[in-house]
Protein backbone atom coordinates (compact mmCIF):
# COMPACT_ATOMS: atom_id res chain seq x y z
CA UNK A 1 0.00 0.00 0.00
CA UNK A 2 1.24 3.74 -0.06
CA UNK A 3 1.47 5.74 2.19
CA UNK A 4 4.42 8.52 3.64
CA UNK A 5 7.23 8.49 5.41
CA UNK A 6 7.84 11.23 7.60
CA UNK A 7 11.44 12.16 10.02
CA UNK A 8 12.42 14.92 12.11
CA UNK A 9 15.21 17.62 10.67
CA UNK A 10 16.92 19.67 13.08
CA UNK A 11 19.86 22.47 13.03
CA UNK A 12 23.02 21.27 14.76
CA UNK A 13 26.26 23.10 15.76
CA UNK A 14 29.42 21.68 13.87
CA UNK A 15 31.93 24.05 16.25
CA UNK A 16 34.45 21.70 18.25
CA UNK A 17 33.09 23.12 21.55
CA UNK A 18 29.30 23.22 20.80
CA UNK A 19 29.44 19.92 18.21
CA UNK A 20 26.25 18.23 17.84
CA UNK A 21 23.80 20.79 19.88
CA UNK A 22 20.92 21.76 18.45
CA UNK A 23 20.51 25.61 17.43
CA UNK A 24 18.19 27.82 15.51
CA UNK A 25 16.85 26.50 12.47
CA UNK A 26 17.82 30.48 10.97
CA UNK A 27 21.24 29.29 11.05
CA UNK A 28 21.24 26.79 8.62
CA UNK A 29 21.14 27.36 4.65
CA UNK A 30 17.51 26.89 3.97
CA UNK A 31 17.89 25.41 0.38
CA UNK A 32 20.40 21.83 1.78
CA UNK A 33 17.46 20.99 4.40
CA UNK A 34 16.50 17.82 3.72
CA UNK A 35 12.74 16.51 3.21
CA UNK A 36 10.76 15.94 6.53
CA UNK A 37 8.18 14.03 4.04
CA UNK A 38 8.72 11.51 1.15
CA UNK A 39 6.28 8.69 -0.13
CA UNK A 40 6.76 5.53 0.14
CA UNK A 41 4.95 2.17 -0.21
CA UNK A 42 4.90 -1.49 1.46
CA UNK A 43 3.57 -4.48 -0.36
CA UNK A 44 0.21 -5.85 0.94
CA UNK A 45 0.93 -9.77 1.85
CA UNK A 46 -0.63 -10.79 -1.63
CA UNK A 47 1.10 -8.49 -3.67
CA UNK A 48 4.01 -9.37 -5.41
CA UNK A 49 7.38 -8.43 -3.72
CA UNK A 50 10.62 -6.73 -5.47
CA UNK A 51 13.86 -6.38 -4.89
CA UNK A 52 15.50 -3.44 -5.23
CA UNK A 53 17.11 -2.30 -8.61
CA UNK A 54 20.49 -3.38 -8.79
CA UNK A 55 23.46 -1.41 -10.46
CA UNK A 56 23.61 0.12 -14.67
CA UNK A 57 26.04 -2.39 -16.70
CA UNK A 58 28.47 -0.55 -17.66
CA UNK A 59 28.55 1.15 -21.17
CA UNK A 60 31.77 0.15 -23.14
CA UNK A 61 34.51 2.93 -24.15
CA UNK A 62 32.76 3.03 -27.65
CA UNK A 63 29.26 4.70 -26.72
CA UNK A 64 27.74 2.82 -29.33
CA UNK A 65 23.69 4.27 -28.64
CA UNK A 66 23.15 0.73 -30.94
CA UNK A 67 24.29 -0.63 -27.01
CA UNK A 68 22.14 -0.96 -24.06
CA UNK A 69 22.71 -0.56 -20.39
CA UNK A 70 21.03 -2.98 -18.44
CA UNK A 71 19.54 -3.47 -14.44
CA UNK A 72 17.38 -5.91 -12.97
CA UNK A 73 15.89 -6.88 -9.60
CA UNK A 74 14.56 -9.84 -8.92
CA UNK A 75 11.27 -11.21 -7.41
CA UNK A 76 11.13 -11.91 -3.86
CA UNK A 77 7.40 -12.50 -3.23
CA UNK A 78 5.18 -14.01 -5.98
CA UNK A 79 2.00 -12.99 -6.38
CA UNK A 80 -0.76 -14.35 -4.45
CA UNK A 81 -3.00 -13.31 -6.82
CA UNK A 82 -2.93 -13.72 -10.70
CA UNK A 83 -1.89 -9.97 -10.83
CA UNK A 84 1.92 -9.70 -12.94
CA UNK A 85 4.82 -9.26 -11.01
CA UNK A 86 6.14 -5.88 -12.39
CA UNK A 87 9.06 -5.49 -14.62
CA UNK A 88 12.76 -7.31 -13.49
CA UNK A 89 14.83 -5.65 -15.73
CA UNK A 90 15.62 -2.32 -17.41
CA UNK A 91 17.45 -0.91 -20.52
CA UNK A 92 18.64 2.12 -22.14
CA UNK A 93 21.23 3.21 -24.63
CA UNK A 94 24.55 4.00 -23.99
CA UNK A 95 24.67 7.66 -25.37
CA UNK A 96 27.90 9.35 -25.07
CA UNK A 97 28.23 12.34 -22.16
CA UNK A 98 25.17 10.96 -20.84
CA UNK A 99 25.48 7.85 -19.28
CA UNK A 100 28.76 7.07 -21.38
CA UNK A 101 32.46 8.43 -21.09
CA UNK A 102 35.27 8.09 -23.43
CA UNK A 103 38.62 8.63 -22.04
CA UNK A 104 42.07 10.14 -22.72
CA UNK A 105 45.17 11.66 -21.67
CA UNK A 106 45.83 14.82 -21.54
CA UNK A 107 49.30 16.93 -21.37
CA UNK A 108 49.47 20.35 -21.05
CA UNK A 109 52.38 22.83 -22.97
CA UNK A 110 55.90 23.17 -21.41
CA UNK A 111 56.25 25.33 -18.64
CA UNK A 112 58.99 28.29 -19.14
CA UNK A 113 62.44 27.74 -17.79
CA UNK A 114 63.13 27.43 -14.46
CA UNK A 115 66.79 28.30 -13.40
CA UNK A 116 68.74 26.88 -10.55
CA UNK A 117 68.53 29.02 -7.29
CA UNK A 118 70.05 32.51 -7.66
CA UNK A 119 70.88 31.37 -11.67
CA UNK A 120 69.98 34.72 -14.33
CA UNK A 121 70.88 32.00 -17.42
CA UNK A 122 72.19 29.26 -18.16
CA UNK A 123 70.49 25.17 -18.13
CA UNK A 124 67.15 24.78 -16.60
CA UNK A 125 63.78 22.81 -16.41
CA UNK A 126 60.71 22.65 -18.42
CA UNK A 127 57.34 20.90 -17.28
CA UNK A 128 54.45 19.72 -18.22
CA UNK A 129 51.43 17.84 -16.68
CA UNK A 130 49.57 14.82 -17.55
CA UNK A 131 46.46 14.02 -16.96
CA UNK A 132 43.29 12.05 -17.66
CA UNK A 133 40.33 13.74 -19.09
CA UNK A 134 36.72 12.43 -19.91
CA UNK A 135 34.64 12.91 -23.22
CA UNK A 136 32.89 15.88 -21.49
CA UNK A 137 35.86 17.54 -20.89
CA UNK A 138 36.32 16.82 -17.36
CA UNK A 139 39.52 16.02 -15.37
CA UNK A 140 39.11 12.58 -13.76
CA UNK A 141 41.34 10.11 -11.62
CA UNK A 142 44.08 8.68 -13.50
CA UNK A 143 43.51 5.78 -12.75
CA UNK A 144 40.54 5.70 -15.50
CA UNK A 145 42.76 6.16 -17.82
CA UNK A 146 45.20 3.56 -16.75
CA UNK A 147 42.63 0.63 -16.10
CA UNK A 148 41.75 1.23 -19.76
CA UNK A 149 45.28 1.05 -20.61
CA UNK A 150 45.47 3.90 -23.06
CA UNK A 151 48.39 5.20 -24.99
CA UNK A 152 50.22 7.84 -22.88
CA UNK A 153 50.99 10.77 -25.52
CA UNK A 154 55.00 10.81 -26.12
CA UNK A 155 57.11 13.33 -23.75
CA UNK A 156 59.85 15.20 -25.44
CA UNK A 157 61.75 17.89 -24.92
Amino acid sequence: GEGIQTRKVRCVSTTEDHGGETVPSALCNQAETPDTVQKCSLYCPTECAMSEWGQWSTCPQVCDPNTMQTRTRHVLRSSVNTKPCPEDSQTKPCILNQNCFQYHYNLTGWSGCQLGANATCGHGERHRLLSCRRSDGAIVNMQLCQRLRLEKPVQTS
